[in-house]
């Protein structure tokens, strides 16, 4: 069949190149999809090798196929080109800085299930999409840490500028310029929003940093607050920083309560993720397929050229 059955392996690999005759890979997943799916739920990724896919349309069409339709990316944080319908590149952020491993759009109830990302562009060096099991994160962390996060919810706070300012713009992040397609679409998540005298606007949505697998039942870290902890010892201490904070910062995190996050956990979180990094080489036409309630992704720094195209979607029955 191709695959390459590693255990625990992270990602799980399956290869065109093993199999007796070209496949394409929209075809492969339809014929074999009960024991991929089943392999997606046990790895948290699966890695498609040597099936050719090498552009935007042709990921799209394979995307599409295996993941259903494709959703937008609009209230995401990270700096994106859509370069065809539901396909963007992976990042735009500079090629000498690393991301931090994190799940997709965990610090919103419209987060998606599935990510997908393709290989179009081999950087020269580094460039690597470093994956972490969630659930291997989550057993790792400390019994104090876990037992303060079971019970407590996370707010995450965006201020999005009106056109000049620190971070992304509201019409970046929701690719429109009417406000009322932005209020209707943070309506329909349950966002709490408002919009401040200065064009700018403010985004609040309070999520479980745990996620509880729809099909295994396994708990898994789906927590981004060690990339959105922000210190505010600038602002002064206890509830008035933490305000002042949470007007001020492009972004900003803190419990349910307005209480702020405490270093230790942040650091914790941080070092528990960073010790479950693993990491594979990308080939030109791979595609990843990541189970985005399981696995955690980041990206290496590189040099040279590099592109990866990413595509989003739910998983459902089909």
């Amino acid at each position: 069949m191709g695959h390459e059955n590693l255990g625990d392996a992270l990602p799980y690999r399956v290869s065109a190149e093993e199999m007796p005759s070209p496949t394409p890979l929209a075809v492969y997943f339809a014929a074999n999809e009960a024991p991929l799916r089943a392999a997606l739920y046990k790895h948290g990724a699966i890695l498609f090798r040597g099936f050719d896919i090498v552009d935007g349309a042709a990921f799209g069409a394979a995307a599409t196929a295996m993941a259903g339709p494709l959703l937008d990316y609009r209230g995401g944080v990270a700096r994106r080109r859509q370069l065809g319908h539901g396909v963007y590149n992976s990042t735009e952020m500079p090629a000498d800085r690393t991301l931090a491993a994190h799940n997709e759009k965990s610090y919103s109830a419209a987060h998606p299930d599935l990510v997908l990302f393709c290989s179009v562009t081999v950087a020269a060096t580094g460039g690597a999409t470093p994956l972490a099991d969630g659930r291997r994160v989550w057993q790792r962390m400390s019994t104090r840490l876990k037992d303060e996060l079971r019970t407590r919810r996370i707010t995450y706070i965006q201020n999005l500028h009106g056109g000049v300012g620190p971070g992304k713009s509201w019409m970046a992040a929701y690719e429109t310029e009417d406000r009322a397609e932005v209020e209707a679409l943070l309506t329909s998540i349950g966002a709490r929003f408002r919009w401040k005298a200065d064009g700018s606007l403010h985004v609040e949505e309070t999520v479980s940093p745990i996620k509880v697998h729809p099909v295994t039942a396994a708990e898994a870290l789906f927590c981004p607050a060690d990339t959105w902890y922000r210190s505010t010892s600038e602002f002064g201490g206890g509830r008035t920083g933490a305000d002042r904070a949470a007007e001020e910062f492009p972004q900003y995190c803190r419990f349910e309560n307005g209480e702020e996050i405490a270093p230790w956990m942040v650091d914790e979180i941080r070092s528990t993720i960073l010790a479950e990094l693993r990491e594979f080489a990308w080939r030109r036409g791979d595609v990843l397929l990541v189970d985005n309630r399981i696995a955690l992704h980041g990206r290496a720094s590189f040099t040279g050229e590099r592109l990866v195209l990413v595509a989003i979607a739910m998983d459902e029955p089909r």
